[in-house]
């Protein structure tokens, strides 16, 4: 990853504030960006290799090359002349497509590149692994399950109050609203806004992904699957084969995806959080539109 580094006292007083944790990057632009450092792990460090294998998580695998660490964003991405940076105590942006949301990201030079499905599945791995979960603002600016933790609403709303734009200012809550429930952790991974992940697209039902993290892979070189999500009787279930393609959108809990008799399972989409399992049963749900 070619990151510009600088020795510049921003970058020294975040690192010395979080254990080193917390980085500054700076784009081709010289824009900061706070990252979160995560070094390279194997699924049977989390404990979790009688479901998902052995040997090291595919976010630290770019085309079969190991990664010694990742660097995420602490932050929701805001934009600033025309590249995405992660800084705590401004908006989100919103409404922005996922093309312009990549290029948003790879224009801030080489290595930078919008989030993935596999960094985002390892984190959340890693969460459970760790026995928590974060919270984060889903009840129009406070944790629905826990309505005392608030954050400050950009349009300056009251939390829990419905009216108006309930997204939080980035990184505004409390530690729990991090991967790591620790200041130095990723905010607001749950919640706040709809996010943009890469390497991953369904056709039809047909899932379409990278087979590691390879960000630099072309998206008509995304391989099949060979999985699907249908829609049978109004229930989302996951299938082997291609079911007849609905227009319309269907959720189901996460934890209770249905499975299509003799379903074979895959550990890829065991690792990318796709095919539910027991041992990592989740919050949230699941939506998919088979058509199109």
């Amino acid at each position: 990853m070619s990151i510009i580094f600088s020795p510049d006292s921003l970058r020294q007083q975040v690192e010395a504030a979080t254990g080193g944790h917390i980085t500054v990057l700076y784009d081709d632009k010289g824009y900061p960006s706070f990252m979160r450092v995560i070094p390279k792990f194997r699924y049977e460090d989390l404990g979790l290799d009688s479901v998902r294998g052995t040997g090291v998580a595919t976010a630290f695998l770019v085309n079969g090359q190991e990664k010694s660490e990742l660097f995420v964003s602490q932050y929701q991405a805001s934009l600033h002349d025309g590249r995405a940076v992660g800084l705590p105590g401004k908006d989100p942006r919103t409404s922005i497509n996922y093309d312009t949301a990549k290029a948003a990201c790879e224009d801030k030079g080489p290595g930078w590149h919008l989030m993935s499905m596999h960094e985002w599945a390892a984190i959340a791995l890693w969460c459970k692994a760790n026995g928590f979960t974060p919270r984060g603002n889903t009840n129009y600016g406070r944790a629905h399950d826990a309505t005392h933790e608030t954050a400050v609403r950009q349009d300056g709303g009251q939390p829990g109050v419905s009216s108006g734009t309930a997204r939080t200012m980035t990184g505004g809550g409390p530690a729990s609203w991090r991967h790591d429930g620790t200041a130095a952790g990723i905010a607001d991974l749950v919640g706040n806004v709809w996010e943009w992940q890469d390497q991953f697209k369904i056709v039809d039902g047909e899932i379409f992904c990278t087979t590691d993290n390879d960000y630099t892979a072309d998206e008509a070189n995304w391989q099949s699957a060979g999985h699907f999500l249908t829609n049978v009787s109004g229930t989302l279930t996951l299938a082997n084969a291609q079911g007849t393609p609905s227009e319309d959108s269907i959720s189901s809990t996460w934890n209770d995806l249905a499975k299509a008799s003799g379903y074979t399972e895959s550990e890829l989409m065991k690792r990318l959080m796709v095919s539910p399992q027991t041992e990592t049963e989740a919050q949230g749900a699941l939506y998919a539109r088979t058509e199109g």
